[in-house]
């Protein structure tokens, strides 16, 4: 999830969708296996989390379809139109 979401912001929409589309995958093939576990494991907590974490990157890669196209392409843009033009960086 932090991979993708990290890419979103770099801009690499595609990449974080491949991502998305993956991890939905892997989601979708566990469902069909926890069932047969028993109750004692701790992969249905895992499964929550997944399920949380699937939920987060198709949000964020939607919010980019719909919103994105406002911001993506001025990030580290030196347009003097840019809504970022004087906003100073912020040093850690």
């Amino acid at each position: 999830m932090r991979l993708a979401i990290g890419r979103i912001s770099d801009g690499e929409i595609q990449f974080a969708e491949k991502i998305c589309r993956f991890v939905r995958d892997i989601y979708r093939e566990l469902t069909l296996v926890v069932p047969h576990m028993d109750d004692s494991s701790d992969m249905k907590t895992k499964m929550d989390v997944m399920l949380q974490s699937v939920m987060k990157i198709e949000n964020a890669c939607f919010s980019v379809h719909v919103r994105g196209s406002e911001y993506t392409g001025l990030l580290g843009s030196d347009d003097p139109n840019s809504f970022l033009v004087g906003v100073p960086d912020i040093e850690l």
